[in-house]
């Protein structure tokens, strides 16, 4: 199997990032003016990668990432569903503030670091609904060589890096990243492994971990 590159980005800031509301597929909200600058920044800092394809979540934060993105490349951005946000069920729209769904989402994670893929948000997908959507994208993946860009969610990329990287980072939190950041991911021989993770625009080192984890 030939050598694949993929950058993971995560979306800019919405206009929920902004009001500190969690936003997953119900609250699908646009880009703010920080979230446009952020994925400009990206975009110029990306230009060099010669991307083979650019592949996107059908929602609309991560749809205008992408269009930012990806002026002046060659590829042109592809909706691709299995890219879609984890499902957060009665999270969804809710202020990340609260404590009761704090604990909620606090408990999930909580299980699937501990390896109980059954374990959901209420209303809302499980770690295994999550990874038969990856197994999907991989699939669609298989063929590919060279750089691909993913232009999706914090939640769904974490799951991948947790899922799927044998060098993944000790917990799952660890493997979120802040708006408008960038994972990089190598295939080699079939397994993936996480050469960079949290990247900020113009940015070759990792940086401090992001403090919001939610969000989308």
């Amino acid at each position: 199997m030939t050598e694949l590159t993929l950058y993971l980005l995560r979306h800019g800031e919405s206009v929920a990032n902004a009001q500190r509301r969690y936003s997953a597929r119900r609250t699908d909200p646009p880009l703010s003016a920080l979230g446009e600058e952020q994925a400009r920044r990206q975009g110029e800092a990306l230009r060099v990668a010669q991307f083979t394809a650019i592949l996107v979540s059908p929602l609309l934060r991560a749809r205008q990432t992408a269009e930012i993105v990806s002026r002046g490349m060659g590829p042109r951005p592809v909706v691709c569903n299995a890219l879609i946000e984890v499902d957060v069920g009665i999270l969804d729209g809710e202020n990340v503030d609260d404590p009761q769904g704090q604990r909620v989402y606090n408990e999930v994670i909580t299980g699937w670091e501990q390896g109980q893929e059954d374990v959901g948000f209420p209303g809302g997908e499980t770690l295994h609904d999550v990874r038969r959507r990856l197994e999907r994208l991989l699939q669609v993946l298989a063929p590919q060589s060279g750089n691909v860009l993913l232009v999706g969610h914090s939640l769904f990329f974490a799951a991948l890096l947790w899922l799927y990287c044998e060098n993944r980072r000790p917990s799952f939190r660890e493997g979120h990243m802040g708006r408008g950041r960038l994972a990089v991911i190598t295939r080699v021989d079939g397994c993936f492994r996480l050469d960079s993770l949290d990247v900020a625009p113009g940015s070759c080192t990792q940086e401090s971990w992001p403090t919001d984890l939610f969000g989308g």
